[in-house]
């Protein structure tokens, strides 16, 4: 009972992410940072769920997948350090030089952050349009957001990433692929066992 809803938590869990980081914006509320963190959260069992769809593709060893999720997990660890510097920086007094220092470390660490998750999504990319475990039209997405987020990534200077946006796209359209793939395995499942009864 539990083996098909494990894939529809990882699918629903991409798009859950998308929701939470849209609703928690860029609010320095303690509510909202939470919700933050929690978003990024569960974007471990989304990256989960999708690179063990990759490496069972992909076959032999699984490294490039298992690149992906490595890269992910890189990202995600960079995105809560930056999260961690503007929750240590809302004691500071605004306008500071400390303050503006820490505003900085929180923004470069937002920008090198976009670097992992695009070698996540190149991963994803290469398994993706070599087996065929994606929709074509998802898969070059995932090289196109990739290309994007690599380039904004090396901006280190700048203060916002608008690829970051093509990501959330990307991820919330992967989310519901899975989610569609988890319930037609589920259907299928269901179908095979009626037949076999």
């Amino acid at each position: 009972m539990s083996r098909p809803i494990l894939p529809r938590v990882g699918a629903i869990s991409g798009a859950l992410f998308v929701v939470l980081l849209l609703v928690s914006g860029d609010g320095d509320g303690t509510a909202l940072i939470v919700l933050h963190l929690a978003a990024f959260l569960l974007f471990l069992p989304f990256i989960a769920c999708l690179c063990g769809v990759l490496r069972e593709a992909e076959g032999g060893t699984g490294w490039v997948s298992g690149l992906a999720f490595a890269a992910a997990v890189l990202g995600i660890g960079v995105k809560y350090g930056s999260v961690a510097v503007v929750i240590a920086a809302r004691n500071l007094e605004e306008g500071t030089a400390i303050e503006r220092a820490f505003a900085d470390v929180g923004a470069a660490a937002y920008m090198i952050s976009l670097l992992p998750l695009a070698l996540c999504l190149g991963a994803v990319a290469v398994v993706a349009l070599r087996s065929h475990a994606l929709p074509r039209w998802l898969a070059l997405g995932s090289a196109l957001v990739a290309i994007a987020l690599a380039v904004n990534g090396t901006f280190i200077d700048a203060e916002y990433g608008p690829a970051f946006l093509l990501f959330l796209a990307w991820t919330l359209a992967a989310s519901l692929v899975l989610l569609s793939g988890a319930r037609a395995e589920q259907t299928q499942r269901a179908r095979a066992a009626a037949v076999a009864a």
